[in-house]
């Protein structure tokens, strides 16, 4: 009573400490979602383009059926664009749905290490949750059907924490949905905007049949045997690609046609190369 008649001698309006900083939350609450809304904007349009993820939900997209809507309904108070224009912030919770079966979407989940495995979403903290084992399950499997809530989907509150971390977590989790252990960037392929790399990895990972020839020079500056060797190693350091991959260096470098004794052995070597990937394809596919 006296902390509460030195702030408010006239009024009884804080009548306990809890109710005090619900108004302060009150008071930052614009602040707080103008911030919050932009790291769920730049999150969103990363899980939106991962080859693991296969449909997000957040009505910041564009490909949302829903974003137009919210357009026109979702702009922060009291703002500006420079035109006269007030600014849309959409909210920091976002889902998404992991591909594959729902085992895959509770591997993810329980690889997450800095965001937090939880339900009370909307803490400054991230958050993530599988709402059909949590929220959503006493309503059963034909009604969560009805819903659109699959297993595959995670809930995602975005917190405060620098958007590129948030991203880095969720990155790393669905990294481990890849069969072999793969350790840092794939070289040479590691330039900046070059997927080359990567987009392979993820090819081989889901298609067990593809196989990869390559053709270089032992002497070839631009595409050098070795190199080649390196990147193929980094892609399977397990060994368990071993079997589809295959290498063939010649003395003119990758462009074979330049010397009449590389132009028919690399005929040959193509010849074989598709006979052993065709016979391959009729075998079990193996890991």
């Amino acid at each position: 009573r006296n902390f509460d008649s030195k702030i408010m001698p006239e009024s009884n309006a804080y009548r306990n400490m809890f109710t005090l900083f619900t108004l302060n939350d009150i008071r930052t609450l614009r602040s707080k979602m103008d911030f919050l809304s932009q790291n769920c904007q730049k999150v969103s349009k990363f899980i939106s383009h991962h080859p693991r993820v296969y449909q997000v939900d957040y009505l910041g997209l564009q490909s949302s059926c829903l974003h137009e809507l919210a357009k026109k309904y979702m702009k922060l108070v009291d703002s500006d664009d420079g035109n006269g224009n007030e600014i849309n912030r959409y909210g920091h919770l976002m889902s998404f749905r992991v591909d594959g079966p729902p085992e895959n979407a509770r591997k993810v989940f329980d690889n997450l290490k800095l965001i937090f495995r939880a339900t009370d979403l909307g803490r400054i903290k991230s958050l993530a949750t599988i709402p059909a084992i949590s929220t959503h399950k006493q309503q059963g499997k034909e009604a969560r059907r009805m819903a659109d809530i699959p297993p595959q989907m995670i809930r995602l509150c975005v917190g405060g924490e620098n958007p590129d971390d948030i991203i880095g977590d969720l990155d790393q989790a669905l990294r481990s949905l890849y069969r072999y252990n793969i350790f840092g960037p794939v070289r040479p392929w590691n330039r900046e905007g070059d997927n080359t790399g990567e987009s392979l990895r993820t090819a081989m990972d889901q298609n067990p049949y593809l196989h990869v020839m390559i053709q270089s020079g032992y002497f070839d500056g631009g595409t050098d045997y070795f190199s080649a060797k390196y990147t193929m190693w980094n892609l399977d350091p397990s060994g368990k690609l071993k079997g589809r991959f295959r290498f063939e260096g010649y003395r003119s470098g990758h462009m074979m046609y330049l010397r009449d004794e590389d132009l028919p052995l690399s005929n040959e070597h193509i010849r074989e190369f598709i006979r052993q990937a065709l016979a391959a394809a009729e075998k079990p596919a193996g890991y």
